[in-house]
């Protein structure tokens, strides 16, 4: 699915947004939100929201797709919405991260927590950035 956001097709002097949505009920067992993106501008995910609330989705990895065209794999806890009934909804906003376009893959549920940076992972990501400071130093 492409969305784009732009001009009134109607003539006019406004910009309008584009959205795409479905009304249905989130799984019991869902923790994440899982969705392929890829953007025109390079700039993040779409707008994403559940019966009003905004999610936050979170790039995971990247990749390309069949036709070569790459794309993120985004993630979003939609886990305080699991078996409920609500309307999920993507947005590409005018002005917003979508300026440009985005395209949409692979929309799913999962039982799996969307991952967050593990300590280890945080400090040894700290340990690099320190030795790469006392590098420049040295060189300069």
């Amino acid at each position: 699915m492409y969305l784009q956001a732009g001009a009134n097709p109607q003539g006019g002097n406004f910009e309008v947004d584009v959205s795409i949505f479905q009304s249905g009920t989130v799984p019991a067992n869902a923790q994440s939100l899982d969705f392929k993106a890829w953007n025109a501008q390079g700039t993040g995910p779409p707008s994403v929201s559940f019966d009003g609330n905004s999610l936050s989705p979170v790039g995971l990895s990247s990749g390309q797709g069949p036709s070569g065209q790459p794309y993120t794999l985004y993630g979003a806890d939609i886990s305080a919405y699991g078996g409920q009934m609500g309307q999920l909804k993507f947005t590409d906003a005018v002005g917003g991260p979508g300026l440009g376009g985005i395209e949409l893959d692979d929309i799913s549920f999962s039982p799996n927590a969307v991952p967050e940076p593990s300590t280890l992972a945080l400090v040894v990501m700290g340990g690099m950035a320190l030795a790469a400071r006392r590098w420049r130093a040295r060189r300069s």
